[in-house]
């Protein structure tokens, strides 16, 4: 609808109006306030103009720092990993932030075991390691390392420190991780970080499931109380307690964590030992009423790293190498006798250690095989009454300690031996 206007002349307005064909035509006056908001749009304009441009430069200039640190670092990255490489501690340590060295070759110890000893399972040799994503806060800066383990595309947070202008890696930032968080779930008590939580939402199901079959396969009682897992950032080592059944391990952010999200083999080994660890314990009743143990500390681990394996076939251990280390002892005959497994021990170097953990869970593998799978949770029993090893045997699988060993080096020299 159109708008009507309505005006209304004043008798007096028409007198003192000139009138005629050349009365002068009045334009209107313009108010200065007409005038006003064009010169502030034109001032604003101005002033906008200029804040794009600084804005643009701080931008340029900030992007022009991130791609030159970003270039200085990935070196760093590169002769890092040629350090390793070539067992050049001396090299590597003089990439390291002074101020910290101490603590963060400590750190390194509780994370990663000796570097020099493990730089092989950490990455896939002959890749270039780069950054994927990067962070500078003042002085430091947060790098994503992108790296490939088994041909798997993996990341992890490294942290460094501009020093006398050279970036020197240094320990975690604690602005990184955000603020602790806690979940409860059946069976658990997850203690982690912000920077977590989506690992933490694929751990939590997985741990579950775990744990339900654990105390399957074992025939255990489950805890009475939450099994805490806490992921560890500063203090960041592996920590057990049987006693209360608490368990610490290093960030993933700071291990490795897969790219595609999916939780790690390494991971999954680390939390599944624990669990089997609970699960064991459960079924011997050992460390109740924080009696400790001092009885087949062996065979007990045997137990728990075969449950493992099972658990998390893609995980630590190397079946293939496994069966090879039994074939050579079946060749040259390095099969130690049961009561080996048993206490007083006398295995005096890591090798040793290794052997008979390897041969303890091939017992196990036999026994599972003549006697179902009542017998791993019967062999746990015997354990807890801290039997000596031939009546362990005994109670277990009802055959004599002689017989079943027997039976036990036959099946090793079938399934291991030469090929007639």
């Amino acid at each position: 609808m159109a708008t009507e206007f309505h005006w209304h002349e004043d008798e007096t307005d028409k007198k003192d109006r000139p009138t005629g064909r050349f009365a002068p035509v009045v334009p209107p006056l313009e108010s200065p306030r007409r005038r006003w908001p064009r010169w502030v749009g034109l001032a604003l304009l101005f002033l906008a103009s200029i804040a794009i441009g600084v804005g643009g430069a701080v931008w340029f200039l900030s992007q022009r720092g991130l791609s030159a640190a970003r270039a200085d670092l990935e070196a760093v990255l590169r002769t890092e990993a040629q350090a390793l490489a070539r067992g050049d501690q001396e090299l590597y340590r003089s990439l390291q932030d002074a101020e910290s060295a101490q603590q963060l070759t400590e750190f390194f110890e509780r994370v990663q075991g000796d570097m020099f000893l493990r730089a092989a399972d950490q990455v896939d040799a002959e890749q270039t390691l780069r950054i994927a994503h990067l962070e500078l806060l003042e002085d430091r800066a947060w790098a994503e390392v992108a790296f490939t383990r088994n041909g798997v595309p993996y990341r992890r947070m490294q942290f460094y420190r501009l020093s006398e202008g050279r970036w020197r890696r240094t320990l975690p930032d604690p602005r990184f991780w955000g603020e602790v968080r806690n979940r409860k779930t059946t069976h658990f008590l997850f203690i982690y970080h912000e920077r977590e939580e989506g690992i933490i939402n694929a751990l939590a199901p997985w741990a579950e499931e775990t744990y339900r079959r654990i105390l399957s396969d074992f025939q255990a009682p489950a805890w009475n109380g939450a099994i805490i897992i806490e992921f560890r950032t500063e203090e960041a080592g592996r920590a057990i307690d049987l006693v209360n059944f608490r368990f610490a391990l290093p960030s993933p952010f700071l291990l490795g964590y897969r790219a595609d999200g999916r939780l790690d083999g390494l991971l999954r080994s680390s939390i599944a030992y624990d669990l089997a660890l609970v699960g064991a314990v459960s079924r011997t009743g050992l460390f109740s009423r924080q009696a400790r143990y001092r009885n087949n500390w062996l065979m007990l681990n045997a137990v728990v790293q075969r449950e493992v394996e099972r658990l998390v076939p893609d995980g630590m251990a190397d079946a293939e190498a496994k069966a090879e280390q039994l074939r050579q002892a079946v060749r040259h005959g390095e099969i130690l006798p049961l009561r080996a497994f048993w206490p007083p021990f006398d295995l005096r170097s890591a090798r040793d250690f290794n052997l008979a953990l390897i041969q303890a869970q091939s017992l196990l593998d036999y026994a599972e095989e003549v006697a179902g799978d009542a017998a791993v949770p019967a062999l746990l029993l015997a354990l807890g009454q801290q039997k000596p090893w031939d009546d362990a045997l005994l109670y277990a699988f009802n055959v004599e300690a002689a017989r079943f060993e027997a039976g036990w080096l036959a099946w090793l020299q079938a399934r291991y031996g030469p090929t007639p």
